[in-house]
């Protein structure tokens, strides 16, 4: 019997499906050059985090590591923004020592990436968070599709 369970265990992955959603998510931030994904441990507490509806202090200062560490620019796009929004889904004075790393990441991924709409719209609310209303605006806009459907999701 412990046979039969070793082989099951075997065939069987419990991080499978979390590498596959963190797969999907992370094809919005791939181009064309990039090379292939390859899943490795740190994709895979990465995979984890995204799937985390809330992240601790502890759970944020591991993305942040993990983003130092990551050297694919579609990774650290991702990284990036799933961090960004997973903070600004926290209340703003739960954590008003996170609003500076806030500016400085979303500002960096806006530069490295600035024809992705969904950094632009991050950025936006980075900016309207920290009373930068103008700014904000400004980023919103640029972040907005142009066609009614996509709009209205945003």
């Amino acid at each position: 019997m412990l046979a039969f369970w070793k082989i099951v265990s075997k065939e069987h992955d419990p991080s499978a499906l979390f590498r596959q959603n963190y797969l999907s998510a992370l094809r919005k931030y791939m181009s064309p050059g990039d090379p292939p994904w390859q899943a490795t441990g740190q994709s895979d507490r990465v995979a984890f985090y995204f799937a985390t509806p809330d992240l601790t202090d502890e759970d944020l200062q591991a993305l942040e590591a993990d983003l130092a560490a990551t050297l694919l620019r579609s990774e650290r796009l991702f990284l990036i923004d799933t961090t960004a929004t997973k903070i600004l889904a926290r209340p703003a004075q739960s954590a008003p020592r996170l609003n500076t790393y806030l500016d400085r990441l979303t500002e960096t991924a806006v530069a490295m990436a600035p024809e992705l709409r969904t950094l632009k719209g991050t950025r936006g609310a980075v900016l309207a968070r920290l009373g930068r209303h103008e700014e904000a605006l400004n980023a919103l806009s640029e972040a907005d599709e142009s066609d009614d459907f996509n709009r209205c999701l945003n």
